[in-house]
């Protein structure tokens, strides 16, 4: 699973892309781009400040050709927008601020939850799934960075379900391999 675009990467062929474009308001499509990767995921209301959201249909065509897009998903009743990669490719595996075994437990994670019947897992359950080379301290801090970064949302009753930005980076993923709909997840 590839959950992290490399943004530095990102930055440079969103500016590239929208100076290239000839329709108008290519500006503000970049600037709500730059915005967009920069806060990792934001809300409706925040992305058409920046830009009418009318004006994803073109954002999405340029950024097809880059294997990029800008998701929405609708998360605890409000639709949130990130720009994803669409490619599970080496570099999205590697593109990450987290550890390889970091990395590999997250992956279990999802799939622990996603395959769940509820989509949560209790928390005794995630750390069964730690690898062996993450001690216990640093999956504990893992496990706040996922929340943090909101690739993990915490429930009631220490149980937990994937966060706003998995669900937007891992819709391919989650759909193809558990046959999961987004637009009916319980969060």
């Amino acid at each position: 699973i590839g959950f992290c675009l490399n943004r530095n990467t990102c930055f440079c062929l969103v500016f590239f892309m929208t100076q290239a474009s000839q329709s108008g308001g290519a500006e503000d499509q970049h600037n709500a781009l730059q915005a967009l990767l920069a806060a990792g995921y934001m809300g409706a209301g925040e992305l058409r400040e920046l830009m009418p959201l009318k004006k994803l249909e073109d954002v999405n065509r340029q950024l097809k050709h880059i294997r990029c897009a800008v998701r929405s998903v609708k998360y605890k009743g409000t639709v949130y927008y990130a720009f994803v990669n669409e490619e599970d490719d080496e570099v999205s595996k590697v593109a990450t601020k987290f550890s390889q075994p970091e990395t590999a437990w997250f992956a279990a994670i999802v799939d622990a939850i996603a395959g769940s019947d509820n989509h949560m897992a209790d928390e005794d359950s995630l750390f069964d799934l730690v690898p062996r080379k993450l001690e216990r301290e640093e999956a504990r801090s893992a496990l706040a960075a996922f929340e943090k970064d909101c690739w993990l949302s915490a429930c009631d009753d220490d149980r937990w379900t994937l966060g706003v930005r998995a669900l937007l980076d891992l819709k391919i993923y989650l759909h193809e391999k558990f046959e999961v709909d987004i637009a009916k997840w319980k969060a």
